[in-house]
């Protein structure tokens, strides 16, 4: 495994399926999540973490795999996209230090809707007898470094929201990336972003007057 992929494996693995590093809180939303009748197009990411570090403009997705019967796994990947939906951020930002930004992304309509018909096909498949195993997660391919390699503490809070819970729950708080040698060597490989992995004009003015 890569150090990039290292490095998001860490901070952006929201595999639905597991909670071991979940804060209890947030279990009673989570739980009322059903992958079978979730509404994927209501579905958004947040990442809160340290400014200097951004995931490259298209590297963030949606991994759904499945297994019918004895068959090879298949993955399939939908691309998340930044957004500026009317969300309510008030609690995210709130809990954001001054060393952090604030990161929000969504399915666009249609990989939403791939997605869904991924998951209809799949409960097709086990109402016909057939047997189904399927994960979902977000990852993202590649970061880049905003400003020179961070230092100190590197906190990473990730939060999910969807058609169940109705508003953005913690799902990992205050992940450091600075304690896990190998994602802490991996910072040192980041390239620096490009004009092209800067977020749109709309999403950096809205989310500095939401600091504010």
């Amino acid at each position: 495994m890569s150090a990039h992929r290292l490095l998001i494996a860490a901070t952006l693995a929201l595999c639905l399926s597991a909670c071991g590093a979940v804060p209890l809180t947030s279990l009673p939303s989570l739980a009322r999540i059903d992958p079978r009748t979730t509404d994927f197009s209501a579905m958004m990411v947040a990442l809160a973490a340290p400014r200097s570090i951004e995931a490259v403009a298209g590297s963030v997705r949606v991994e759904f795999k499945s297994r019918v019967d004895d068959a090879p796994e298949k993955t399939d990947t939908f691309a998340l996209a930044p957004t500026t939906a009317p969300v309510d951020l008030t609690d995210m930002v709130g809990a954001l230090r001054d060393s952090e930004s604030l990161s929000i992304y969504a399915l666009p309509p249609e990989e939403a809707s791939r997605l869904t018909t991924a998951r209809d096909r799949l409960i097709a498949e086990r109402a016909a007898g057939h047997k189904v195993t399927a994960s979902i997660g977000v990852t993202a391919r590649s970061f880049c470094l905003s400003g020179g390699v961070p230092t100190g503490d590197l906190l990473v809070t990730t939060y999910l929201r969807t058609s169940e819970t109705g508003r953005f729950v913690p799902l990992l708080r205050d992940f450091d990336l600075a304690s896990q040698p190998d994602l802490a060597a991996g910072l040192r490989t980041l390239p620096p972003c490009t004009a092209a992995d800067a977020p749109p004009v709309a999403e950096a003015a809205d989310a500095s007057q939401t600091r504010q």
